[in-house]
């Protein structure tokens, strides 16, 4: 439970793996519910799984040209 967009599949020996890139912008936490059984009893889990940022957009300017101009004697952090 709680993979709705279908992200996400357990292999025959039990492994979570991804099936689709994952966009942090668009979902940053996903958070399963996987039972497992042996037939007879059945025994549920929380996965949480946090999907870390990467670096997938360009910078942007909205200058293509910034001059700036300093003393020397300038406090740090000014």
């Amino acid at each position: 439970d709680g993979d709705k967009l279908g992200q996400f599949v357990i292999r025959g020996v039990g492994e979570l793996s991804v099936k689709n890139d994952l966009d942090r912008e668009a979902i940053e936490k996903y958070v399963l519910t996987v039972a497992a059984t042996d037939g007879t009893f059945v025994s549920y889990t929380t996965v949480t799984i946090d999907v870390l940022d990467d670096n997938d957009n360009a910078p942007v300017c909205t200058q293509p040209y910034l001059k700036v101009e300093l003393n020397e004697d300038v406090l740090k952090g000014t």
